[in-house]
């Protein structure tokens, strides 16, 4: 411990070889260009242990290195520092002819050496050194595995054949052991250089290859049909079939009955029979009301008649409750790491619950979204109808005394929902002295609700891939949503709690000025502001 404590005193360096067994005083230390100094079998770095040492030879590198290279210039070994580099991040490794090579982790520098080692590798001729006495070194059996890798069978064989033919006797052996290629591969190819039988337009003489297992096995199609005789189903206009059954319990029944094939020749089979891969459709409705189609015919009269009345045309409703807090939100974005959730949405772990309620403008192209913490109530849906009408609706529409809404048929803003009318009248209609015309959408099809696709589409397109963490957060996003069309949005956080069950007696609705129309007076109707003495 003495010796060691005065070392920390002078400049010294251990050697990067014997463990770091030994030291040396930097003065004593004559480094050569690379950094490095041997005393006897010793070895010494400017750069410090084993591990500095080869991540900097290898960054310095022009052209990377490679393990054999790193071992001839050391003379230790280096996998295992080299693997502990690469997964620390400090250093790159890539396949390269077969070998792998070490590079920077820069991705600029990192491409600059593979370029350097492939100019290297054309740079120098392969046929003086097969034929040479002399074993090639690594970097060059990595450039000839390269340069064969891409060429196809055919041209493989016929150049390991020439390569043969240059070195003479015992060439097959020599270029076999170079090549990683069976030596009968470049007889063959020898071979056919010799007597020039060639197929200049096949790569494979006519019949080579495997027999499939279609000709081995002529009873496999047969089997497969017999199994699956109860379990397909398939579609008479198109002839498409589809069954129930995996292509791998498919080739497990066929293994109990002798023919033993994988489950991707049953796919391959499959296909040749008829069958596809299919996923479900959402395309069977349920059955439409009877004025569905007349509702949509009057929802755009409604509109037309507003728009050029130049009073609001409103659309309404309420978007998917979200968890607040570190929880997966469905879509990707670019980053260079991922962003790390709760591996379970489970509602105890959440700050809070979301239930943003959305007013779209149409004529405007202009979204407000209410940011409720509490439940999606009738009395919430209005309230953010009076947050709008104070902070937009009332400056935009200065001379408006009445406006149209468009709803879903449920929910809190239902056509059946007698709380939405009343709280409709009391805090909208009598507190504005606006009056108001209501239009519901069919049931299911609240998608051809405008919000829908216009303004509650746009909002889930700009949070895609971001945990909603807070409240301020989901503001942040609301309020930056837009589009190339013009669309703006603008976004309020209410914490005002909200009762559930609220109670609408009769005599309730006998007070409201609501006035339905002939035609589907349920989907349609108006309310207008009640005198001051009622």
């Amino acid at each position: 411990m003495t010796v060691l404590r005065k070392l920390r005193e002078i400049p010294y360096l251990a050697s990067y070889s014997h463990r770091g067994a030994y030291y040396t005083l930097r003065s004593v230390a004559q480094f050569d260009a690379r950094g490095l100094w041997s005393h006897g079998a010793v070895r010494f770095s400017k750069f410090g242990t084993l591990i500095d040492t080869v991540a900097e030879l290898v960054i310095r590198s022009n052209s990377g290195q490679l393990v054999s290279e790193l071992v001839a210039e050391l003379q230790v070994e280096v996998k295992q520092p080299l693997l502990n580099l690469v997964r620390a991040g400090r250093l790159a490794r890539e396949e390269f002819g077969g070998l792998y090579l070490y590079t920077a982790p820069d991705a600029k520098r990192r491409r600059q050496q593979r370029l350097a080692r492939q100019a290297t590798y054309v740079a120098k001729p392969f046929g003086p050194i097969v034929a040479g006495a002399a074993a090639p070194p690594d970097e060059v059996k990595a450039a000839i595995v390269l340069f064969l890798s891409t060429l196809d069978e055919k041209q493989r064989r016929l150049f390991a054949g020439l390569e043969s033919l240059r070195v003479g006797r015992g060439g097959d052996r020599r270029i076999a052991d170079l090549t990683g290629m069976d030596v009968h591969t470049i007889a063959r190819g020898r071979h056919e250089l010799e007597t020039r039988d060639l197929q200049l337009d096949r790569i494979r003489r006519p019949g080579g290859g495997r027999r499939s297992l279609e000709k081995e096995t002529p009873q496999l199609i047969g089997a497969i049909e017999k199994l699956l005789i109860h379990d397909t189903a398939g579609d008479p206009i198109t002839g498409l079939k589809w069954t129930r059954r995996t292509t791998r319990k498919i080739a497990k029944e066929l293994a109990r009955g002798g023919i033993r094939v994988p489950g991707n020749t049953v796919a391959r089979i499959l296909h040749s029979l008829g069958f596809s891969l299919r996923v479900n459709h959402k395309k069977l409705a349920r059955r439409s009301p009877p004025n569905r189609d007349r509702q949509f015919r009057h929802i755009a009269r409604l509109r037309d008649v507003f728009q050029r009345r130049g009073l609001p045309v409103l659309s309404v409703d309420t978007k998917k409750k979200e968890l607040v807090g570190q929880f997966k939100s469905p879509g990707a974005i670019w980053a260079m790491a991922p962003t790390l959730v709760n591996d379970h949405d489970f509602r105890s772990d959440a700050l809070g619950i979301a239930v943003p309620y959305g007013i779209f403008d149409i004529v405007a192209n202009r979204g407000h979204v209410v940011l409720g913490t509490s439940h999606d109530t009738p009395a919430f849906a209005v309230d953010c109808l009076v947050d709008w009408w104070t902070r937009h609706g009332r400056s935009r529409y200065p001379d408006a005394d009445r406006l149209l809404l468009l709803a879903d048929n449920g929910g809190s803003n239902g056509s059946r929902c007698r709380a939405w009318k009343l709280n409709l009248q009391r805090r909208f209609c009598d507190r504005f002295g606006v009056a108001v015309t209501l239009a519901h959408y069919p049931p299911g099809a609240s998608k051809w609700n405008p919000i829908e696709h216009r303004l509650f589409s746009e909002i889930s397109k700009n949070w895609a891939g971001r945990p909603l963490d807070s409240h301020e957060t989901m503001l942040k996003y609301l309020r930056t949503t837009s589009t190339a069309t013009g669309l703006k949005v603008t976004a309020t956080l209410s914490r005002r709690v909200y009762a559930t069950g609220e109670v609408v007696s009769a005599l309730d609705m006998q007070k409201l000025h609501l006035r339905p129309t002939r035609f589907m007076p349920v989907w349609n109707y108006s309310l207008f502001p009640r005198p001051a003495s009622e």
